[in-house]
């Protein structure tokens, strides 16, 4: 025989007992709000950041001026620090490819300093010894 504590005991366990939550205000940290400090002074950063896109290809940057100015003057720098020489390729050797890095650049108060393009060879199919005998990383200013 069960008694009638037991049995209400057996009831209160068989049923779904409602979860405890806590009766405290949460609120999320200041840091990770757009009201913080940090985020305050650095979202105008930021939102003039983010909105320009970088061009990955020539194809891409080619219709822009600004692009076309920035490639302009690394081709003048280059040519200005007597970076290379022309000659004829062996006919046996295929020449090196290049490509174009492109690159925006910012004051401090987030606006748009330069646009800058960066002009690089794709020497990783080159052997040493074979392809070239020295090394150098050209600076043009």
């Amino acid at each position: 025989a069960i008694s009638n504590s037991q049995a209400s005991l057996q009831e209160s366990i068989d049923q779904p007992q409602p979860l405890r939550r806590s009766s405290r205000l949460r609120k999320t940290p200041d840091r990770l709000t757009y009201t913080s400090n940090f985020i305050k002074r650095h979202y105008a950063f930021m939102a003039k950041v983010l909105p320009i896109p970088k061009p990955s290809t020539y194809k891409q940057a080619q219709h822009s001026p600004q692009w076309q100015q920035a490639m302009r003057e690394e081709i003048t720098a280059l040519e200005r620090s007597n970076t290379w020489t022309l000659v004829e390729p062996p006919l046996d050797k295929k020449p090196i490819g290049c490509r174009w890095i492109y690159k925006v650049k910012y004051n401090q108060d987030g606006s748009v300093d330069r646009y800058k393009a960066r002009l690089v060879a794709k020497g990783f199919g080159q052997m040493p010894g074979i392809d070239f005998d020295k090394t150098f990383a050209p600076i043009a200013k």
